[in-house]
C-alpha cells in the first residue's frame, strides 16, 4: 500500500520508505498525519488520502488499533480517492479491539472473513462500493455490538438469513444493491432500533415486517 502523497505529514517518501520500510528503533510516528497513539496506535485514518495498492497483512500487528479508515465518500472529489484494491487481509481480524472500520468506495474484492466475529466490539462497519464476492459469513451476524452496516454497492450473493434478528443494536442497515435472493427474513423484527433499512435493487422476495411501517 502506498500514497501519492495528498496530506502526509511526518510519513516517509515513496523513496524513503523503499530504501527502509521500517523506520528505526524509537522514530516517534505519534506526530504522523492519521495516527493517533496513545501509548500504541489507536487510530489510523486515511480517509480519502489517495492510497493506493492493497491493505498488508500486517495491519494485524496494530493489535490496539480502535479506529481503521482508509475509505471514501460520496459525492466528493473522486481524483482524492483511495484506490486500494486486493482482498481484505485475513489478519485484520486480528484487530479484537476494532470499533470502527471503513474502506468504503475502493475496489477492494474477495470475500468477507469467515470468522468477522472476531471482532466483537465492533459497531460500525462499512465497506460499501467495492467488488466483494460470495454470501454474508453468519459469523458477521454474531456481531451484536453492531450499531451501522454497509455492504452496499457490492456483488454479495446468497441469502439475508434469519440470524440477523441477533444484530439488536442496529441502527443502519444498508445492503442495497447486491445479488442477494431469497425471502427477506421476518427475523428483521427483532432489529427494533432500525431507523435505516436499504435492500432494493437485489432479487429478494416478501415483505418488510410490520413493525418498519
Amino acid at each position: 500500500m502506498g500514497t501519492t502523497g495528498l496530506i502526509n505529514t511526518g510519513w516517509p517518501t515513496r523513496a524513503q520508505f523503499l530504501a527502509n520500510p521500517t523506520p528505526p528503533v524509537g522514530t516517534d510516528i505519534s506526530g504522523w498525519y492519521g495516527i493517533y497513539c496513545n501509548g500504541r496506535i489507536e487510530n489510523l485514518s486515511l480517509f480519502k488520502n489517495k492510497l493506493i495498492g492493497s491493505i498488508p497483512n500486517e495491519i494485524g500487528q496494530l493489535k490496539s488499533l480502535k479506529q481503521l479508515n482508509f475509505g471514501n465518500d460520496y459525492p466528493g472529489p473522486q481524483n482524492l480517492n483511495n484506490i486500494l484494491s486486493g482482498i481484505i487481509p485475513d489478519s485484520i481480524i486480528k484487530l479484537t479491539d476494532l470499533i470502527f472500520l471503513n474502506l468504503a468506495w475502493n475496489e477492494i474484492g474477495g470475500n468477507l472473513p469467515s470468522n468477522i466475529d472476531a471482532l466483537s466490539k465492533l459497531q460500525y462497519l462499512n465497506i460499501a462500493q467495492n467488488n466483494l464476492i460470495g454470501e454474508i459469513p453468519n459469523a458477521l451476524y454474531n456481531l451484536k455490538e453492531l450499531k451501522s452496516l454497509n455492504l452496499s454497492r457490492n456483488k454479495l450473493t446468497g441469502n439475508i438469513s434469519g440470524n440477523i434478528g441477533n444484530l439488536i443494536e442496529i441502527v443502519s442497515l444498508n445492503l442495497m444493491s447486491n445479488k442477494l435472493t431469497g425471502i427477506i427474513p421476518n427475523e428483521l423484527k427483532s432489529c427494533k432500533k432500525i431507523e435505516e433499512l436499504y435492500l432494493f435493487q437485489n432479487q429478494l422476495n416478501g415483505t418488510i415486517p410490520e413493525i418498519f411501517y
